[in-house]
């Protein structure tokens, strides 16, 4: 291991880069839609028409506008943190989410940023392959005529 790898990614006057092991600003504007889509739906998508069908057109609508609004000016606001760190101005640097958390309120809020990040990347993910799963076993019910999966609660 290179030992420009082992410096403290944490410290604002080195690289966050890991020594350029994380890649560049390369994702580009197809993959930033891509990305930014795959998060707004991800395992909600599947629930989507059934929240229509029992909410009726008003309330959702609703609620996903707020949700909207709310998500750009935590995004707007986030953009603005990352551009106030030293040497950032233009956002040229690359810098993580926690590495605002980490300058402005110290290292235990950096840590408990991490912590609530991964949490909410795994409910993600495990709400996902859940969705799957149900996805899978009603398709399973549709060739089939019956299913395999097991209910633990009914």
């Amino acid at each position: 291991v290179d030992g420009a790898c082992l410096r403290d990614a944490h410290s604002m006057e080195s690289d966050t880069s890991l020594g350029g092991l994380l890649g560049g600003k390369t994702i580009g504007v197809f993959g930033s839609w891509v990305l930014t889509v795959n998060n707004i739906t991800g395992p909600g998508m599947l629930h989507i028409a059934s929240v229509f069908q029992q909410a009726g057109l008003v309330i959702p609508l609703l609620v996903f506008f707020v949700v909207c609004v709310s998500s750009t000016a935590a995004a707007t606001l986030l953009c603005d943190a990352l551009s106030r760190l030293p040497g950032n101005s233009n956002l040229d640097q690359r810098f993580e989410y926690s590495d605002v958390f980490h300058h402005f309120f110290g290292p235990r809020c950096f840590m408990a940023s991490q912590f609530l990040f991964f949490a909410a990347v795994f409910s993600q993910t495990a709400a996902s392959i859940v969705g799957t799963a149900q996805s899978m076993d009603g398709l399973i019910v549709l060739v089939f005529g019956r299913t395999w999966a097991w209910e633990p609660f009914s």
